[in-house]
């Protein structure tokens, strides 16, 4: 699944800011099922990883922020402080540079002119509660399609998925809450946007395929949970040689080597000197 998964495999195709927050969510991951061999220094790789999210789409906030909590909860119950404090200053490390960057640039360019200017793009100007409804209902359809392409297999991933985290809830209440808040909150979230695009959703499923991933002794929640799986395998599988053999953003490769070259030759014959491209 992971060498064909269509998302893996649409952000493996191009190189695009909102595609790498699927590597820091990995390494965010993978760092912390892997922390009792890392150490204490793994507190702060997760911090910093899940803050750099924030650089390749500010919306991967509503991600990563409840997934900080989460981990945190426990720390701060059993009074142990200094792993909450390597994974608030890691995570808030990647955001500092946004804040350093303002205030050396007056009146600032991110925080100044972005997001607190009231010209923020994408966000919804009129929202009314038809509005929300219209929105959250976008949102739901390009989510599914951000897992999988076919809309058949689309309904029946939504389907499993909804009704295993009911069960879920019922019998691992904390664990599901930690997995599906962080996988889930951008269809939340997102009704505030004007437009939602399958990038938004990229922060969110390595929560839900790693919940996926859980050990379950029942039997219906071990169905439901092996049932989307496989129905994300399936419906890779169906979209795979297309993924491959097509180019989805243009210019594709080869027109990039041939320009390039072009350049290079130009450079060469015409003698050019401190020539920036």
């Amino acid at each position: 699944l992971i060498c064909v998964w269509f998302p893996l495999l649409t952000v493996s195709r191009w190189a695009w800011n909102p595609h790498f927050v699927i590597f820091w969510t990995a390494l965010a991951l993978a760092t912390y099922f892997y922390k009792e061999k890392i150490g204490t220094l793994s507190f702060l790789i997760i911090g910093v990883a899940l803050g750099a999210l924030f650089h390749h789409h500010y919306v991967a906030i509503l991600t990563t922020a409840p997934f900080l909590f989460f981990l945190c909860l426990p720390y701060l119950q059993k009074k142990e402080y200094k792993p909450v404090l390597l994974l608030v200053t890691g995570y808030l490390l990647p955001h500092l540079l946004f804040v350093l960057f303002d205030l050396k640039n007056p009146p600032g360019l991110f925080f100044g002119k972005y997001l607190l200017s009231g010209n923020t793009p994408h966000i919804e100007k009129g929202l009314s509660l038809a509005t929300i409804g219209t929105h959250f209902v976008r949102n739901v359809a390009v989510y599914l399609e951000t897992f999988i392409q076919n809309t058949f297999l689309q309904v029946l991933f939504g389907i499993s998925l909804l009704t295993l985290i009911f069960l879920e809830l019922k019998t691992h209440l904390m664990r599901t809450l930690t997995w599906i808040i962080p996988g889930t909150a951008i269809l939340f979230g997102g009704v505030f946007l004007d437009e939602f695009q399958i990038r938004y959703v990229y922060s969110s499923i390595l929560f839900i395929f790693v919940w996926l991933l859980f050990e379950r002794k029942k039997f219906v929640p071990k169905f439901l949970s092996s049932t989307a799986l496989v129905l994300l395998l399936f419906g890779s599988l169906l979209t795979v040689r297309t993924q491959l053999t097509q180019t989805e953003v243009y210019p594709p490769m080869s027109v990039v080597t041939a320009a390039s070259e072009i350049i290079s030759n130009t450079v060469a014959s015409k003698q050019l000197k401190n020539v920036n491209v």
